[in-house]
């Protein structure tokens, strides 16, 4: 998990977010009211519990789908030319934090008029050469993205964090199945996945 409460941080330091807050879909969808709000919060968590160099947060609110992907390609661009320095050490863990607050269908997210299939957003983040890449969805219908094809039951086992961040690969978390709609409250003044998502984080 993302556990950055307290003084144990789960991020490595050298953590690139793309937390992208869209209002607007596309044409016929109804406008949202704290999809760029959801965006903001969890971009100030990450950055400010977080230990997130602010340089290293890229917030895209109502952008369009372009400038998602050239914002990831550019920052794996970034990754693979590594610090510069030209010393030859052991790797640096990495990570990728990639957030998404809008409206979506089973296929493609909706970013003011343009679209961004699923199969793309989910190529772009796990091509990064971040050796930790994490990708979550708060959309309607964003199961599609995880491509779940069932869960069963298996053995308990023990999870230890401290300071050490040894996770490799891609996690992808979303809001809804693909045939389920996610919800926004005005009382929260966001949705309901992502108070939950910045509250847990914030160590509630």
């Amino acid at each position: 998990g993302l556990g950055l409460a307290g003084s144990a941080q789960a991020l490595p330091d050298s953590t690139w977010v793309v937390a992208v807050g869209n209002n607007r879909g596309d044409a016929s969808d109804l406008q949202l009211l704290y999809a760029e709000r959801d965006a903001r919060e969890l971009a100030d968590v990450l950055r400010t519990q977080g230990g997130v160099a602010s340089d290293r947060v890229r917030l895209l609110l109502d952008e369009s789908a372009d400038t998602l992907r050239r914002t990831l390609i550019t920052i794996s661009a970034s990754l693979r030319a590594g610090p510069g320095d030209g010393v030859a050490d052991a790797p640096t863990a990495t990570a990728l934090v990639v957030y998404y607050s809008g409206h979506a269908d089973a296929e493609a997210l909706h970013m003011r008029g343009s679209r961004l299939s699923f199969d793309e957003l989910r190529a772009l983040v796990s091509g990064s050469p971040a050796t930790m890449r994490i990708l979550v969805v708060d959309a309607c219908r964003s199961g599609s993205v995880t491509r779940v094809k069932g869960v069963a039951p298996a053995p308990e086992f023990s999870l230890r964090l401290d300071n050490r961040v040894e996770a490799e690969g891609t996690a992808m978390i979303s809001s809804s199945t693909a045939g389920e709609s996610s919800q926004e409250s005005d009382r929260l003044r966001g949705s309901f996945f992502t108070h939950a998502l910045v509250s847990a984080l914030r160590g509630a």
